[in-house]
């Protein structure tokens, strides 16, 4: 097991208060060969997906990336550089916990969710609907949903695929814009209040001069006390600031949703994604 340092943990600390602190909602662009998405993102609801996706956005971890899996009247999955299913990491290099909410529903076309493989497995991959699926509530983290560009995702939607899955035609993304980062501008407050205590601590008094110590006559007066000198302020910075597809009619109410594409089907009747930790 890799040793945690002090550091990785005040971050995570700190990571933490900042989430909870969150209350205002982001906006993103995913520009697509296709089209694009404009995205609101539930940074009040689900905090740590919300980060992850625009962290890793800055970084252009997704640019290049494509849609490694869809199925029509379903959804549509990506997220993943490797483009099999089976890869991409978050932000933090290792998994992350779910974030379930009572007032969230995959009930409607185009919301947003993290893609995994189980309980508490969220990584890169992420996925858009294309009808409600509540059967995918408490099972995945919904962490936005489409306010622009549905036609794009209609035109994703018609692209057919293969027997697994897999787009005949690729749908890529090609950049991510994020407008709106309330992370960013939490970051950038929390560093203007820090700046102000350091400057109303540098402004108190620095104790008695040499002119109070000494007498007329220059002898120096002992003091019945030690005179404080410059008192350090320990201030750590938050974080380091961000730099920057023939449909088939099937029935999917037992469907699941994982990180890695579903085998060959076989000629039996319905479609089922079967248990999580199988992909």
């Amino acid at each position: 097991m890799t040793p945690i340092t002090e550091n990785e943990n005040a971050l995570v600390d700190e990571e933490e208060f900042m989430f909870k602190e969150i209350k205002e909602r982001g906006y993103a662009r995913i520009i697509t060969n296709l089209g694009s998405l404009n995205i609101e993102l539930f940074c009040d609801k689900a905090p740590r997906a919300c980060y992850n996706f625009i962290m890793l956005s800055k970084k252009e971890y997704y640019n290049g990336t494509i849609f490694h899996r869809k199925i029509k009247n379903f959804m549509i999955q990506g997220g993943d550089p490797t483009g099999t299913g089976r890869g991409g990491e978050s932000y933090w290099k290792k998994d992350f916990a779910d974030e379930f909410k009572r007032n969230l529903s995959h009930n409607e076309r185009g919301l947003m969710s993290m893609a995994n493989k189980g309980k508490n497995t969220n990584s890169s991959q992420f996925f858009f609907t294309f009808r409600p699926c509540t059967h995918l509530d408490n099972k995945h983290t919904i962490f936005g949903k489409i306010v622009g560009g549905k036609e794009t995702l209609d035109k994703m939607e018609s692209v057919p695929t293969d027997e697994s899955d897999r787009p005949l035609q690729e749908i890529k993304i090609v950049k991510i814009i994020t407008f709106v980062d309330p992370y960013e501008e939490y970051k950038k407050k929390l560093e203007k209040k820090l700046s102000r205590q350091i400057e109303n601590a540098e402004k108190k008094p620095r104790g008695k001069t040499e002119k109070d110590t000494t007498t007329w006559f220059g002898t120096k007066l002992a003091s019945s006390t030690e005179t404080k000198d410059n008192e350090s302020v320990g201030v750590g910075k938050y974080l380091k600031s961000a730099t920057s597809s023939t449909f088939k009619k099937r029935n999917f109410d037992n469907d699941e949703l994982d990180t890695e594409p579903i085998k060959k089907k076989s000629k039996a009747t319905g479609y089922n994604f079967g248990d999580f930790s199988n992909w």
